[in-house]
């Protein structure tokens, strides 16, 4: 079973929008699926559950640092480290933390810039994460766009309720690539 922990210490970085993405598109690849909600607070918009035939699990964790953040973090289990984060210097020390601690982690990390767009503030943080991580680790984009906010608020992914859209397209790019990671 391949174990997928989606982490970061700040909220309102799209922990919860990235797993119902996986979640989404894992149903309908028909590639069976357990899911824990961790965070509590009800961004997600899937229920926990368990798949006894499950080849992935999905772990939605808290926006803060938890005892058990580093147990998941040093499971045997874990093989992909997915850390949502916004283009924002008020994101650099949260992400700093968060790049020293799966430092030591011995699957791949993914960091996904949410709300990406083309100003100089994204372009800015891009080139910071990119020296903090040492090109270690995939950098992936999901456009800034209210298609996302009016696929969640219909009970859908954005690549089913605008699939012709760059955001679109560019979580087909992430799922593709965690996919291809995990080999699934």
């Amino acid at each position: 079973m391949k174990t997928i922990a989606v982490i970061n210490q700040k909220g309102g970085v799209g922990k919860s929008t990235l797993c119902d993405l996986l979640l989404w598109e894992f149903e309908k690849a028909g590639i069976p699926t357990s899911f824990y909600d961790l965070d509590g607070q009800g961004g997600v918009m899937h229920e926990t559950y368990e798949d006894p035939k499950a080849k992935v699990t999905i772990l939605d964790t808290p926006g803060a640092l938890q005892s058990d953040l580093n147990d998941i973090l040093k499971s045997d289990s874990l093989s992909l480290v997915i850390i949502p984060t916004k283009t924002t210097m008020m994101d650099v020390k949260p992400l700093q933390r968060m790049i020293s601690i799966v430092s030591k982690v011995k699957c791949p990390v993914i960091y996904v810039e949410m709300m990406w767009n083309r100003f100089t503030t994204a372009a800015s943080f891009e080139e910071w994460l990119i020296e903090e991580t040492g090109k270690k680790s995939a950098i992936l984009r999901i456009a800034q766009s209210e298609q996302m906010a009016q696929a969640a608020a219909v009970g859908m992914s954005v690549i089913d309720y605008a699939p012709k859209s760059t955001v679109a397209q560019d979580c087909r790019t992430f799922i593709e690539y965690v996919r291809k990671t995990l080999k699934i």
